[in-house]
């Protein structure tokens, strides 16, 4: 049976452009799908306020569609401001809004097929940009007779940097971000505020793609070059100013906003586990052989050998271990060390009995030497885990996997191979 994961795409570039095209279609979809309802009903079926709402829907929903692959940018205007501040890879860029641009043509093309009969009838058969039939607006946006260039120009930078004023600030942790499984339906919201105060003049195109893509279907679906003849080539406007209104916008965030917030906190030293202290407990030992839990865990990168002998095992004396120490050092997750390093690295107290009676070892050894397996395999079955549990309540999944590696070690910490000194020094490490 053919498992479909196979047709995941490899390329990540290729993947993220499939992203910024399906989502744009969805956005004009539902946009440009409410602007033909409402044009040939005559307003029977609609009003001005639905496309406004249709275009905030297809916002919301394009974005939850694609955020988790490239941010939803939807709008080649979005992703040169984000390229700006250094949040998108500028090779992203020409990319990004040549899929965006072919996304918004596409949906054009499914709505033009959907409206057909309804658009014919309206218009009489005759496609224009002109007069109280025109339907040319169904798809791009077109400026009132009333306005003039210049103040055109100045409405879309206007609304384009409104719209990256308002929504750069909702991830922003050092003011008041906003959950992220609410971002989309946010920045509908934003979009249909825009909508509903600034379309007036211009229509709020406040997008480079949905202006140009439709524009282009309709020059080639039979409403001629005056789509970007008319109005004294004004087709030019929703191309350039919505850029510049939104890198505008968001200088506009960096200088009044996101300079002036308090610097944000020193990140937690991941090395210490002082934020769950409450949760796990030191292990000791008292005079006797029983494991205590008094207070905290101490900090990885200050544990030091406990006052109690044979916690952390240090080097013997005798010309065995003397030897031995000339041995290049393994690592304590690798599989090359010998039995001779084993039996010098890790000394039972039976071990160290019997090696005194038969005269095999040092008679002398200090009692510092010794090593308690049940103890030391105590002690580090709970390191790994307040590693982990430190590492995710900080949201930090890529250091989850030295915690991973670190609680993997000492499952095989039964193996006399390893040291328990070792193993501490991993866990430090880590």
């Amino acid at each position: 049976m053919l498992k479909l994961r196979t047709l995941r795409v490899r390329n990540a570039l290729v993947r993220e452009c499939m992203a910024e095209f399906l989502g744009t279609f969805v956005l004009l979809l539902f946009g440009c799908s409410a602007a033909a309802q409402v044009k040939t009903s005559r307003e029977t079926k609609g009003q001005f306020l639905s496309v406004n709402m249709a275009f905030s829907v297809g916002v919301m929903s394009a974005m939850y569609l694609t955020k988790g692959i490239t941010g939803a940018h939807l709008n080649p205007a979005v992703t040169l401001s984000f390229c700006v501040l250094g949040q998108a890879s500028w090779r992203r860029l020409v990319p990004y809004c040549l899929s965006q641009l072919l996304g918004a043509y596409m949906a054009s093309g499914l709505v033009y097929l959907v409206y057909y009969d309804a658009i014919m009838d309206f218009s009489g058969g005759v496609l224009t940009v002109y007069g109280p039939n025109e339907t040319a607006s169904i798809f791009a946006t077109y400026p009132s007779e009333y306005i003039t260039l210049g103040r055109s120009f100045l409405d879309q930078v206007m609304g384009t940097g409104m719209l990256m004023l308002c929504i750069l600030c909702l991830g922003e942790k050092r003011n008041t971000p906003a959950p992220s499984e609410l971002i989309p339906a946010i920045v509908a919201v934003i979009v249909l505020g825009i909508s509903m105060s600034m379309s007036g003049n211009c229509g709020a195109a406040i997008n480079p793609a949905r202006d140009l893509g439709p524009r282009l279907f309709t020059l080639t679906a039979g409403w001629g070059t005056e789509v970007f003849t008319c109005y004294n080539y004004w087709f030019w406007v929703p191309l350039v100013a919505p850029p510049i209104g939104g890198v505008i916008g968001s200088f506009m965030y960096l200088i009044f906003i996101d300079w002036q917030l308090p610097d944000p906190e020193p990140p937690e030293n991941l090395s210490t586990l002082s934020t769950i202290s409450d949760k796990i407990k030191q292990p000791t030992w008292d005079n006797g052989d029983e494991l205590k839990t008094p207070a905290a865990l101490p900090h990885l990168d200050t544990v030091s050998p406990p006052a109690h002998p044979g916690l952390l095992l240090h080097p013997p004396t005798s010309s065995r271990a003397t030897s031995s120490s000339s041995k290049p050092h393994h690592d304590p997750g690798g599989e090359g060390s010998s039995e001779e390093d084993a039996s010098n690295t890790f000394i039972t107290p039976a071990r160290k009995e019997e090696e005194t009676d038969s005269g095999s070892g040092p008679s002398h050894q200090s009692p510092d030497a010794v090593c308690h397996r049940d103890r030391c395999s105590s002690l580090l079955n709970i390191i790994p885990w307040a590693i982990a549990e430190e590492r995710r309540q900080s949201g930090d999944v890529q250091k989850e996997a030295s915690s991973r590696t670190l609680n993997s070690c000492t499952s095989h910490f039964g193996s006399e191979r390893r040291s328990c000194g070792s193993y501490v020094q991993s866990a430090r490490a880590f």
